[in-house]
C-alpha cells in the first residue's frame, strides 16, 4: 500500500469518491476474507468525511491497523480493548513510534469503531477509555521549516514561472499543497484594492485569501508564458491539472539544484511560512488567520522564541506601571 492511497476494498465504486480515495492495485491477502457488509462498514465511514485528505490518511491507517489483526488472527469487528492496547505498545516500545504518530492512530480508530457503534454494528468499542500519548501544547512535535535563506535558494534554481509560483504560494501564501493545487485563474480577482484568490481549504471549505503583489505578479508570468487566463494555475506536462506527487517531484528536483542537504516536502514550505511570519512580529491571531488553523495552540506551536523570558508579560505590565 502506498502512502498515499487507500486500498480500494475499502472503498465503494461511488463516481468520484471512490476515484479520490484510492488509484491503488495492490492486494492485502487478510482483506480478501472480511465480508461484504464489513467493507461496506469501512467504505461508509470514510465516506462520512468530507475531506478527501481525512479520508486518505484515516483509510492509511485503518490499513495499519488490519494488517496487525490479522498477523494476531482477529478479526477487526471481534477486536477488544486489549488488542487496542497491545497495539498501542507496539508501537511504542517495539517500533519506536512517535507519541504524535500513535495518538492520530488511536484517534483513527476510535472514529471508525465509534461510527461502527452508531450505524448499529457493534454493541461497543474497544477503543473507549483507551489511553492515546499526551500530545498537548507542551508536546512540539511539527514538520522542520527550512534554514534562514533556503527559500531564496529555491526560488534562484527555480527556472521555470510555474516552479517559482508554487513555491511562492507554499512558502509566502503558507498555503496546504491541497490549496496550492486547487487555484485557478478563474478564482483570482480584486477586492477593494487587493488581489486575492479563492482556495479550497480543509473539509470542503472555500476561503479567498489576498495575494502580495509577489505572488500575483509570479502567476501571472504563469498566464503569459502558457497563454492561459483560465483553469487550474498548475499544469502538469500532460497539460492536467498538477497533483501532489508531481508538486513532491518538482521540490524534489529544485532541492537538488539549490544543493539543499535533505529533499524539500510541501508542508516544509507552509511550516517555515508560520515560524517566519511570527519570528517577524506579526500577533499570534493574525498567524493564525494565515494559516487557518482553528484552534491558536496549534500556532503557538510554530513560535519557536515562545516561553523567552524577556517577552513574559509580566515586564510590560511593570513598564506601564512605572510610567505611571
Amino acid at each position: 500500500m502506498t502512502s498515499h492511497d487507500v486500498h480500494p476494498s475499502l472503498v465503494p465504486h461511488q463516481g468520484h469518491h471512490s476515484a479520490a480515495a484510492s488509484a491503488n492495485t495492490e492486494l492485502v491477502e487478510h482483506r480478501s476474507d472480511q465480508s461484504a457488509a464489513f467493507r461496506q462498514l469501512v467504505a461508509g465511514w470514510l465516506l462520512s468525511h468530507r475531506s478527501e485528505n481525512t479520508r486518505r490518511a484515516y483509510g492509511r491507517d485503518f490499513e495499519t491497523w488490519c494488517r496487525y489483526l490479522a498477523g494476531a488472527g482477529v478479526e477487526p469487528m471481534a477486536a477488544r480493548r486489549g488488542h487496542v492496547d497491545a497495539w498501542a505498545r507496539e508501537m511504542e516500545e517495539m517500533e519506536g513510534l512517535r507519541a504524535s504518530t500513535i495518538a492520530r492512530r488511536l484517534a483513527t480508530l476510535s472514529s471508525f469503531y465509534t461510527y461502527a457503534v452508531r450505524e448499529g454494528a457493534l454493541e461497543a468499542a474497544p477503543t473507549a477509555n483507551v489511553r492515546r500519548p499526551k500530545t498537548g501544547e507542551g508536546y512540539v512535535e511539527l514538520t522542520p521549516g527550512l534554514e534562514h535563506g533556503d527559500v531564496a535558494r529555491l526560488l534562484a534554481v527555480a527556472q521555470s514561472p510555474r516552479d517559482r509560483a508554487l513555491l511562492l504560494v507554499l512558502a509566502v501564501q503558507g498555503l496546504r499543497v491541497g490549496e496550492a493545487l486547487s487555484i485557478d485563474f478563474d478564482g483570482i480577482t480584486t477586492v477593494r484594492g487587493h488581489r486575492t484568490v479563492l482556495i479550497a481549504g480543509k473539509g470542503g471549505r472555500v476561503d479567498r485569501v489576498p495575494l502580495p503583489p509577489l505572488v500575483a505578479d509570479a502567476i501571472e508570468r504563469v498566464s503569459a508564458e502558457e497563454g492561459r487566463s483560465v483553469g487550474p494555475v498548475f499544469l502538469d506536462a500532460k497539460g492536467e491539472r498538477l497533483d501532489r506527487h508531481g508538486v513532491t517531484w518538482v521540490l524534489a528536483k529544485l532541492s537538488r539544484l539549490a544543493g539543499l542537504p535533505s529533499q524539500v516536502r510541501p508542508h516544509m514550505l507552509r511550516a517555515t511560512a508560520i515560524t517566519e511570519a511570527l519570528d517577524a512580529g506579526a500577533s499570534l491571531r493574525d498567524v493564525q488567520d494565515f494559516a487557518r488553523h482553528v484552534d491558536p495552540r496549534t500556532t503557538r506551536r510554530y513560535d519557536r522564541n515562545r516561553g523567552a523570558l524577556d517577552r513574559h508579560v509580566s515586564y510590560v505590565l511593570a513598564s506601564r506601571l512605572g510610567e505611571a
